[in-house]
């Protein structure tokens, strides 16, 4: 009853969200930390996406996210997933902020 699974198995496109969303709190937080506000956000790509491997049920997930490059409000990330030392996915991943 789950649409991230299948048959027992975290389907693909949950792992890409994963780094989507890793993305945009590791952003928040480093933005914070400048006591800058990120009123909005904008995922603007994934690319040099590879699927390696998959998650099982009761699997651990670990995902590291690290900066590339920025260019004013725009960021550009690499996201990496692994299951103990076996990588599940690897992208990039641009993202846009914003402030009111």
């Amino acid at each position: 009853d789950n649409i991230f699974l299948e048959e027992g198995v975290l389907r693909e496109f949950a792992l890409i969200e994963n780094i989507a969303q890793s993305c945009a709190v590791g952003l928040t937080i480093v933005k914070m930390a400048t006591q800058e506000k990120i009123e909005r956000g904008y995922l603007g790509a994934i690319s040099k996406l590879t699927i390696f491997n998959q998650a099982k049920v009761n699997d651990t997930v670990h995902t590291f996210i690290t900066p590339i490059a920025q260019l004013g409000d725009m960021f550009l990330l690499k996201g990496e997933t692994y299951v103990n030392d076996v990588k599940l996915v690897v992208c990039e991943v641009k993202l846009a902020v914003g402030k009111e």
